[in-house]
């Protein structure tokens, strides 16, 4: 099945709260309702909010615009920690923990395979296990065979 030309491409946006727990969800759902200026789609993972923006990039002036807009806000009006931007919504949440912000205009796997495991939540049950293989970062996992892995 093909995408209709009109559909924009995803383009998840994770922020990062620097909050620690007992705060943490007054300031996620404050952030949480200042992303719905921006697009209906959007969801509370961990510590972080994503919010889907593709549609929204016209609206908003273009890439280059919707990202200083909500870069300058978010850090000044809820001190986020961390954001980053990249097609898959888990990818962004990735690369805003492992401190990498563009995952848009670079190819995805190579900033992924980069990152220590700490950064995924799947992986995080699994480290004790995956450091005894001597892998610490995604590349390493993904190295692996899958028949192994399952």
């Amino acid at each position: 099945m093909s995408r209709c030309p009109m559909t924009p491409q995803p383009h998840w946006l994770a922020l990062r709260s620097p909050r620690t727990a007992e705060a943490l969800a007054p300031h996620l759902q404050g952030l949480a309702w200042w992303a719905l200026s921006f697009s209906p789609r959007g969801t509370l993972q961990g510590e972080a909010v994503l919010v889907e923006l593709g549609a929204s990039l016209r609206l908003f002036g273009g890439l280059k615009a919707l990202h200083a807009r909500v870069k300058a806000q978010a850090q000044a009006e809820f001190e986020v920690q961390a954001l980053a931007w990249a097609p898959p919504r888990l990818g962004a949440l990735a690369l805003a923990r492992g401190g990498v912000v563009n995952g848009l205009t670079r190819p995805l796997a190579p900033l992924l395979d980069r990152l220590p495991l700490h950064v995924l939540e799947a992986v995080q049950a699994h480290q004790p296990m995956l450091a005894r293989l001597g892998c610490r970062r995604l590349g390493e996992v993904r190295a692996l065979p899958r028949t192994a892995l399952a």
